[in-house]
């Protein structure tokens, strides 16, 4: 029995920290963040780990609201 050959990873895989010596099939269920995704999660992590009173009574509201005017911007599609 021969096993086909894989096809060449997606140029995008290399935004992910994903083993490569693994196949995935199905990988759009559950699972990895890009990298910058991953980093950023971090950065605000250790911002609460710092000062937790201060991010989540201040800090974070500022960037809820910030969301919230990105998101209300009509789209231009």
């Amino acid at each position: 029995m021969t096993i086909p050959k894989l096809p060449a990873p997606s140029l995008l895989n290399n935004l992910f920290r994903l083993d490569p010596t693994v196949v995935y099939v199905n990988h759009g269920s559950f699972g990895a963040c890009p990298t910058q995704v991953v980093q950023a999660h971090q950065k605000y992590r250790d911002r609460v780990e710092a000062d937790a009173m201060r991010f989540y009574l201040y800090d974070l509201w500022n960037m809820v609201d910030r969301s919230r005017q990105a998101l209300a911007k009509p789209s231009l599609s």
